[in-house]
């Protein structure tokens, strides 16, 4: 999903300043900059169904908290953090399964289809991937696993991330190839990195 045309966190820092400098009117410019960025995020999180109501109540949050947010960190990434955090409490409310649902905001029928010892054993195998890799994740050193959300769970780019960061895009690369294996090697897919 690109951003609109002329996206840079740049950008959104200046218009984030506006915004608090009392133009209101400003914050529309970061809705279309990140809408479609934000709604695909939310739809693959929550699915097709509620990810608009996700996303606007990203927005919602992201004016009205807006003081709260710091510069220093790319806006979208805080963004992102705002859907997700909004996604748990929506998956958590209505205790059941996000959708799954590919690039495009569809949703996909497990390989099992009807059969509801197949869907169960797929949904019991994803939860036991995801369970192995949270802890591997939560066993990485604090930066690790700052570079791990913000570049897989948020996928921000790595100008982005260079920016964050403060260092150069090569060592982003770098950093982003030795998370790779590491998580690769705590999983034991030797060869996957």
């Amino acid at each position: 999903m690109s951003d609109a045309p002329g996206f840079s966190a740049e950008a959104d820092r200046a218009t984030v300043a506006r915004v608090l400098a009392g133009d209101r009117e400003a914050f529309a410019e970061l809705v279309d900059r990140h809408q479609g960025r934000v709604r695909a995020h939310a739809a693959r999180l929550v699915g097709a169904s509620a990810a608009d109501d996700i996303a606007q109540d990203a927005f919602v949050r992201a004016f009205t908290g807006l003081a709260r947010y710091d510069p220093a960190y790319p806006f979208r990434g805080w963004l992102l953090v705002i859907v997700g955090r909004l996604a748990a409490n929506h998956a958590a409310r209505r205790r059941e399964r996000p959708m799954p649902v590919d690039a495009d905001g569809r949703t996909w029928e497990p390989a099992g289809g009807d059969d509801p010892a197949q869907a169960s054993i797929e949904a019991d195998d994803a939860a036991h991937l995801r369970r192995r890799l949270d802890a591997a994740v939560a066993s990485l050193p604090g930066d690790s696993r700052e570079l791990y959300e913000l570049r897989f769970r948020q996928q921000l780019t790595v100008d982005e991330l260079a920016a964050h960061f403060a260092i150069s895009e090569a060592a982003v690369k770098v950093r982003v190839h030795r998370l790779r294996a590491t998580l690769a090697e705590r999983l034991g897919l030797k060869g996957a990195a």
